[in-house]
């Protein structure tokens, strides 16, 4: 039997207790539109499962690169697969590393482009040009949440990945443990292979 999973609540970029939990907790700010969006993908304000008796293929414990495909891949070839995420789903390339370098370094290059043209090396006179750095950074932020649904819980689920939201433990050899951000617990097992 498949869990059964629930997002019951979306962050809300005008509530103060939600501002300072996505900043204190998931390092993410500010709260603006582009940040509610990735968060509701990545790390939904309220996720919860039951546990049921399932015993998994596959379970991994975190939701970056490699947690995201082995889970999902696992799914997709008709195993039982979950996979468990304790911060932001797509991990550091996602939140703050491909991603978001990426969109900085297109600006920077860009910006140095319009640097050269300036100085009149190539012929070409570009005149009151400005560099708005709080609008180079809203851009990675909205190119970064039109990605995040792509390493989302819910896109995880519909690939049939079961995704649980908190931190994972090892309890025994077949046994995982997962404390959600409320501090439930629900332990997942798993087959043995090396039995």
């Amino acid at each position: 039997m498949k869990s059964s999973s629930s997002l019951s609540s979306t962050w809300d970029p005008k509530s103060e207790s939600h501002i300072q939990d996505a900043k204190q907790r998931l390092h993410i700010w500010p709260l603006d539109e582009a940040n509610t969006s990735l968060l509701n993908q990545v790390h939904p304000k309220e996720w919860s499962h039951t546990s049921d008796d399932t015993i998994y293929d596959l379970i991994s414990i975190g939701a970056g690169a490699g947690g995201l495909v082995s889970s999902r891949q696992t799914a997709r070839r008709g195993g039982k697969s979950c996979m468990i995420s304790a911060s932001l789903a797509g991990g550091d390339c996602l939140n703050v590393g491909c991603v978001p370098s990426k969109a900085l370094i297109s600006s920077a290059k860009l910006i140095r482009q319009v640097q050269k043209a300036h100085s009149n090396e190539f012929g070409v006179t570009v005149e009151n040009v400005q560099i708005d750095f709080d609008r180079i950074m809203q851009r990675m932020r909205e190119l970064r949440a039109e990605i995040a649904p792509i390493d989302g819980h819910e896109r995880g689920e519909e690939i049939g990945t079961t995704v649980y939201q908190g931190f994972g433990s090892f309890v025994n050899e077949n046994t995982v443990q997962v404390t959600s951000p409320t501090g439930e617990i629900i332990q997942l097992k798993f087959k043995n292979m090396g039995k």
